[in-house]
């Protein structure tokens, strides 16, 4: 099935390597196809704003869990726990009236919040339940079409968005029998379906981010949540031979050995038989401008001789999940919707 119709998009990965810049990229690629997309944020996403605002001169209210409209075929919603807890009780309890005299209760507030789970579970439970909602209409009160094609959620960072998957999990085994656990049993189900969810793992060609992404797939495998995609962001725009980093380690090592006799040769002579000299002459200019020239690419070429042994890394592990690996190039933030849209073709193949 290709990536691009599944209902569900869960984005993850660790913390720094742009997971919120793709999920957005995705929700834009997904809305230029046409589809009805719904971007869910939660936490700290001052970022994900701040990108959308200048990309489309959206400028988010912040009202807790309210739905937006960020450009067209695109909304947005920040999931504040609190607020989606009150949304789940209204539905379960039929009122939002008797909902807000339990749960607005300050006593029953603190204990929600004391236990473990409960606000992953409401930030996932309300993604989740955007992918399967329906158009309301003027019949029995919901209409027959998905209210919309695509839910992207820019999950938590790697430990944090491993809680919240196992929420449901766990509340499918313990909760049976009532709408909670129904509830979870369901979206566990929809996670583990391929069909369903795209799980997509963004990382970078660096050691830490590796190999948290390669920990976070063995995790994944071990839940049984399919792995859809894997993104390397940040990808460096060209390749370097090993021929080509050994020749430039020798024009290195020959211009600090023509530098150190340099150094040896003038410190012989006295300043006295010098008077006039100029050590900031063209020769020695030129040749301190080429031990820099060459001294940035060998570090480059450094740089780009581990990004590709990461890189190999990491496609070892997509070929034994099945799995694509998407390379986004380092794209500079200096026209957001223009990077956004070349980041999005990128995603959309």
């Amino acid at each position: 099935m290709p990536i691009s119709q599944q209902k569900f998009w869960f984005v993850t990965g660790k913390g720094g390597v742009g997971k919120s810049t793709v999920a957005a990229a995705l929700a834009v690629g997904l809305a230029g196809h046409g589809r009805r997309v719904l971007l869910c944020t939660s936490g700290d996403a001052t970022a994900v704003w701040h990108l959308l605002s200048a990309a489309f001169g959206y400028e988010a209210s912040r009202e807790p869990s309210g739905l937006e409209l960020v450009a067209p075929g695109l909304w947005s919603v920040h999931i504040d726990p609190g607020a989606a807890v009150l949304e789940y009780g209204a539905m379960i309890l039929k009122s939002r009236w008797a909902s807000e005299a339990v749960f607005g209760n300050r006593a029953v507030r603190r204990f929600i919040e004391a236990v473990p789970g409960i606000q992953p579970w409401a930030v996932l439970g309300k993604a989740a339940f955007h992918s399967s909602e329906r158009c309301p209409d003027d019949g029995d009160g919901w209409g027959s079409n998905d209210r919309f094609d695509a839910v992207i959620l820019d999950a938590p960072s790697t430990g944090h968005a491993l809680q919240m998957l196992r929420v449901p999990m766990v509340l499918s085994k313990v909760g049976r029998g009532g709408p909670l656990g129904r509830d979870a049993i369901r979206i566990w189900d929809q996670l583990r379906d391929r069909s369903h969810t795209a799980t997509v793992l963004v990382s970078l060609l660096e050691d830490l981010p590796t190999n948290e992404t390669l920990e976070l797939a063995a995790e994944l495998e071990e839940l049984g949540v399919p792995l859809s995609q894997l993104v390397l962001n940040r990808t460096l725009p060209w390749s370097i031979t090993p021929a080509e980093r050994a020749q430039l380690a020798s024009l290195k090592v020959a211009a600090d050995a023509t530098a150190s006799d340099s150094t040896v040769s003038g410190s012989a002579e006295t300043v006295e038989s010098q008077p006039d000299s100029d050590t900031s002459a063209p020769g020695s200019v030129e040749a301190s401008a080429e031990r820099s020239a060459l001294s940035w690419a060998v570090q480059q070429a450094k740089r780009h001789q581990e990004a590709e042994r990461q890189a190999e890394r990491l496609a070892r592990a997509s070929a034994l999940a099945g799995v694509p690996i998407i390379r986004l190039p380092n794209v500079v933030a200096r026209q957001p919707e223009r990077m956004l849209n070349q980041l999005a073709e990128q995603l959309m193949g």
